[in-house]
């Protein structure tokens, strides 16, 4: 809570702050990033479901998306579109959405999450 982001964006295109090297350095090939958010970079595709989404991620030693921040979720929409896999699922309807990371999903507004009606896959 104590960082100022803007005292983090990078002045190159698709190059993110890293903590480790205490500086900016360039995303992978074909990853975007953005000074909203500069300590990440994202992959904009769409080409597999969530279960390969995870997968495909998995064998770079990546995580699928965990927008957090109200800040971040509107970065993400705003990038990309309004339906987007993020790491997080149930098992059942009425269930308590969690992140990979066990932590619990907040932000939602009523009746969401709602998985767009579609309850054949639920993430």
């Amino acid at each position: 809570c104590s960082l100022k982001i803007s005292d983090y964006n990078c002045q190159v295109m698709n190059h993110f702050y890293s903590f480790k090297q205490n500086k900016c350095v360039p995303c992978p090939v074909n990853f975007i990033s953005d000074n909203r958010y500069p300590f990440k970079c994202y992959l904009p595709t769409n080409k597999y479901n969530y279960s390969l989404t995870v997968a495909e991620c998995a064998k770079f030693n990546l995580t699928i998306m965990r927008p957090k921040s109200v800040n971040e979720r509107q970065m993400v929409l705003n990038l990309f579109s309004d339906y987007i896999s993020v790491d997080s699922k149930i098992t059942k309807l009425g269930a308590t959405y969690l992140w990979g990371d066990g932590t619990k999903v907040y932000g939602f507004g009523n009746n969401e999450p709602n998985n767009r009606g579609n309850f054949n896959d639920l993430v």
